[in-house]
């Protein structure tokens, strides 16, 4: 089950000529210097006491003629994303012929946000050629079980 807070895309179509989309949502870190409902610490040092990582999956396949995607992490002062964006960290480039459904991006955060970017997302950018099909789902997740090997 994923929190709908924490989601950036949901079955969102990746079916694009050859350039870059935004998340169809952005995960709204809170202001800084409060937690929602408890007032203290600000939420947007993501790696105190975290492990985040952004999740991709594809949910229907990519179809093109030899398309590449590449994920970013991304940050800005505003939930549209178009204030000060900052590209935080960014998966390689994969190929079309991997991007059938079930197909998994992972992408650990190590960067740190200022005070000022309070609002994550990610931007999809198709390279190489035109997708014509293809949905993606994306969320950020805390702590995931296989970031922790066992006495690691």
């Amino acid at each position: 089950m994923l929190d709908k807070e924490l989601t950036f895309s949901d079955a969102q179509d990746i079916g694009l000529a050859q350039s870059s989309v935004l998340s169809t949502y952005s995960v709204d870190l809170g202001a800084v210097g409060t937690v929602p409902g408890l007032g203290g610490s600000p939420l947007a040092d993501l790696m105190r006491g975290n492990r985040p990582r952004v999740v991709a999956q594809i949910i229907e396949a990519v179809v093109g003629t030899s398309s590449t995607i590449t994920v970013e992490v991304v940050c800005a002062e505003n939930a549209a994303l178009t204030t000060n964006l900052r590209v935080l960290d960014t998966s390689l480039a994969i190929a079309e012929a991997t991007l059938v459904a079930g197909y998994q991006f992972h992408i650990d955060l190590t960067t740190k946000l200022t005070a000022a970017e309070r609002y994550i997302g990610l931007r999809y950018t198709i390279g190489t050629a035109t997708t014509t099909a293809g949905t993606i789902d994306a969320w950020l997740e805390f702590n995931p079980s296989d970031a922790f090997p066992l006495g690691g």
